[in-house]
């Protein structure tokens, strides 16, 4: 049995440990594949990682293969053959499978098996995830390196950190509830197109249908059965939190992200029964390019109290962090907000045609990739994605403000995936060149060897990885030198970790560690919320307030490429020393921080040592 494992998406502190998260239903992308696209797959794979060779030999083998796959493969034409070369990512523990690497760069053996079904995870390197097959059948060339594991997210979003007054009512209905084993027990019955079980995906534009007829009575019912619903639905939706009493419920999700229900029967005796489901909304939206870049006022400016607090204004006068390419390894990212598309990346090395351009082994990675849904469209269906790119880099107030962005997707709509995506998003990015990567997720122990393998590989090609310490659970920080959370608690010196911070001391919720954990930068708490970027909804909403470690990092990942902009020749070890030894000394975070200190992004481009000499304000 596949020990379970949380992911923490660090929106804010509050951390519910009985939530009841049940299996996701997985996302059907598999499409019929012709001779040709075979041919060209491939082609690229040969390309991207075969070893030189004799090329009579090469064009033989590539021949004979092609000829072979698509035997196998056109019979039929079928969905279920198709979907083996194109597997989806896993969507719960029940569907991961083994992360291996094929040396000779051929899954050609693997697929003698039937029941085999593959995705790739990092062409060059030969790594795949295969699904249907148990280690000891592996064939000769197939190393097995872990079994994938997949991460739930436990963390509540931040809507958790706002109490009105319909949580304040849910919350006396709960306290109020008389539980009998004679009473009701309640259910919740999902009757949408495509909604089959608890905690599922449906696309925008859908209309939900749910019933509480399903809830089950005992002989012992008093009364009429009363059903009241709680929804909650994402920051971005015009839908507040409401209480309904009725016996079904239906509306059109106008936002995508997640959704959370709560179900009370009772019967007229009082005797109650609840029970909490969710469910996510998801969309994948053409780029639309911006007619330019957007800028902010002073004063409005001011409504980001974090740049202040990090002098990252003062800072923009010397750099503005043009010349680099920030991966964001998350949700996704919204692409179309005007605060952040003129600074998305363009893959140089590809078009949108079809065709896998680059032999990386994925087709149209035009502006980055989706690792969870497998296509080139790495849209923030989450939030939290956006949230993310727009500390670091919006147009506006990112403290990076013309960086380039690198949308990478790994998490799905419930801001949840695996650590197979999650490294091969890693590797992705730096193989994309990107001289930062930003991680605002992570896992508590056990300390996964693809992970690490995919941060290591980062590294070696000049990465910078900035991450998230994490939101300890209820509220209270955990000491990550005694609880490792990584990717934070690797040691290699490229890995910058962060703690959130609010005013002069450590937020609240944030994790700490005095070996583990750089340096701190404002995160928020319950009472001042961090302000970034939304993702799509109906209301034409810019932004979201959001509290977290998940906040913090961005704020390093920005300030450090202010300085990678500043001084190109500078090693990611030397901009990780540059950070953690300007920034503004708290007396409070003395043993929780290995710094004590909180960015100051001015103070760190003033001090570097080739500011000194021929730093000149650039034009803002």
């Amino acid at each position: 049995m596949l020990r379970r494992t949380i992911l923490c998406v660090f929106h804010e502190s509050i951390v519910d440990e009985s939530a009841d998260l049940t299996t996701l239903r997985q996302n059907d992308l598999s499409r019929c594949r012709t001779a040709s696209d075979i041919e060209a797959t491939i082609k690229s794979q040969r390309k991207a990682h075969v070893r030189p060779m004799n090329r009579v030999f090469v064009m033989t083998f590539a021949k004979v293969l092609v000829t072979v796959l698509t035997a196998a493969l056109m019979v039929g034409c079928s969905r279920s053959n198709s979907s083996r070369w194109n597997a989806p990512a896993p969507q719960s523990a029940a569907d991961v499978g083994l992360i291996v690497q094929v040396k000779d760069g051929s899954l050609a053996p693997l697929f003698e098996n039937e029941n085999v079904r593959a995705r790739v995870l990092h062409a060059k390197e030969g790594l795949y995830e295969v699904f249907g097959i148990s280690p000891d059948l592996l064939p000769e060339g197939a190393h097995l390196i872990e079994s994938n594991a997949f991460f739930e997210n436990l963390v509540p979003d931040d809507r958790a950190l706002i109490r009105n007054n319909i949580t304040m009512r849910l919350e006396a209905l709960l306290s109020n509830c008389r539980r009998d084993s004679q009473g009701p027990t309640a259910e919740i019955s999902f009757l949408a197109p495509g909604m089959k079980s608890h905690d599922t995906i449906i696309r925008f534009g859908q209309q939900v249908y749910f019933d509480s007829k399903s809830s089950r009575v005992h002989r012992g019912l008093i009364g009429v059965l009363s059903a009241t619903w709680f929804v909650r639905a994402p920051i971005a939706s015009k839908i507040p939190a409401r209480l309904v009493t009725q016996p079904t419920l239906s509306f059109r999700p106008d936002a995508v992200g997640r959704y959370d229900l709560t179900l009370i029967v009772r019967d007229s005796a009082g005797r109650c029964e609840s029970t909490s489901s969710s469910f996510a909304v998801t969309a994948d939206p053409a780029r639309i390019p911006a007619r330019g870049k957007r800028r902010m006022t002073p004063e409005q400016l001011r409504e980001f109290f974090h740049l202040a607090e990090i002098r990252a204004v003062e800072a923009w006068q010397f750099s503005r962090g043009a010349s680099v390419l920030l991966a964001i390894v998350d949700t996704g990212v919204n692409y179309n907000h005007p605060d952040i598309e003129p600074n998305i990346y363009r893959n140089p090395r590809e078009s949108a045609n079809g065709h896998d351009d680059d032999g990386n082994g994925l087709v149209d990675d035009v502006f980055g990739w989706d690792f969870s849904n497998n296509d080139g469209r790495p849209f923030d269906d989450g939030g939290h994605g956006s949230h993310v790119a727009g500390l670091a880099g919006a147009t506006t107030f990112g403290v990076a403000p013309d960086i380039k962005i690198l949308p990478v997707k790994v998490l799905n709509a419930m801001g949840s995936g695996d650590i197979a995506s999650i490294s091969a998003g890693i590797m992705y990015a730096a193989d994309q060149g990107a001289r930062i990567i930003n991680t605002s997720l992570g896992s508590m122990d056990p300390n996964f060897k693809m992970l690490h393998r995919a941060i290591e590989y980062a590294i070696r090609k000049g990465a910078l990885v900035v991450t998230a310490a994490g939101n300890g659970p209820s509220g209270t920080g955990t000491n990550i030198d005694v609880t490792p959370m990584y990717p934070a608690s690797f040691e290699e010196p490229e890995v910058v970790a962060v703690a959130a911070s609010h005013g002069a001391q450590l937020s609240s919720y944030s994790n700490f560690g005095a070996n583990a954990v750089d340096i701190a930068a404002p995160g928020g708490d319950g009472k001042q919320l961090i302000r970034s970027l939304a993702s799509t909804n109906a209301n034409r909403l810019l932004y979201v307030e959001k509290a977290g470690t998940s906040m913090a990092a961005p704020l390093v990942a920005g300030a450090a490429a202010l300085l990678m902009d500043l001084n190109p020749e500078w090693t990611p070890k030397q901009v990780h020393e540059a950070l953690t030894h300007s920034g503004t000394y708290i007396p409070r975070l003395t043993g929780l921080i290995r710094s004590s200190q909180r960015l100051n992004t001015f103070e760190a481009i003033r001090g570097s040592r080739l500011c000194a000499r021929q730093c000149a304000p650039s034009s803002p």
